[in-house]
This record gives structure tokens, sequence and C-alpha cells, in this order.
């Protein structure tokens, strides 16, 4: 991420820091954003920036060019898509989406 050079306001707009969506499945991966501002929120690194429309958003620092290099990713040569830890806990909703079908199925009480 690139620093505004405190010294020089003039060329501060000029030298804005930019980072590149990289998640895969978002709707803007590999879109260039400026950084409004990034900062732990929700309980997470986050970067929020403005889309096209003008709209303040924000998205993981984790989906963006901003993160550290995941480790796992690095060892495999980012020839894999997921991580073993992402599709763990996938299956881990999976089986519990199935569990509530089940029960709904056999007339058990839902939950709210």
């Amino acid at each position: 991420m690139r620093e505004t050079d405190q010294s020089n306001p003039a060329h501060e707009q000029d030298r804005r820091a930019e980072f590149t969506v990289t998640h895969p499945f978002h709707p803007l991966s590999g879109k260039v954003l400026t950084v409004v501002v990034h900062t732990k929120n929700w309980g997470e690194d986050r970067v929020f920036f403005y889309t096209d429309e003008k709209q303040l958003r924000s998205i993981p620092c984790r989906w963006t060019s901003l993160a550290a290099p995941d480790d796992f990713q690095t060892i495999a040569g980012r020839r894999v898509l997921f991580r073993p830890d992402d599709l763990w806990r996938l299956a881990e909703l999976i089986e519990e989406i199935e569990r509530r079908r089940r029960g709904e199925a056999s007339g058990e009480a839902r939950e709210v």
C-alpha cells in the first residue's frame, strides 16, 4: 500500500493507495480500487472503498492484495482455489443444513 506524502499536500490525491480484489469468486475480482480507509471493523481487518456508483463499501482485507500472503497458498504455488480449513468449514455448514432439513422433514419443531 502506498502512503501519501505529507510534505506535499498538493499531490496527496495523486498518491492514494490502491488495492486489487483477489478473491476468485467476488464480483469485483481483479478490479483495482482506491482505499478510503483500512481498519479493523466487525472483528476483522477490512478495507473501505467507493464503488463506481459512489457508494461506500467494505471488503475483508484477506480478499484483497493488501492481505499478507496465505502460507498454504504460497506453499501450494497458488495451484489451489480452496484452503483445507475453508473446505472443512464448508463441509460443516453442509452437514448442519442437512441436519436441519432432516429435522423439518420428520416433523420436529423448528428453532427460530
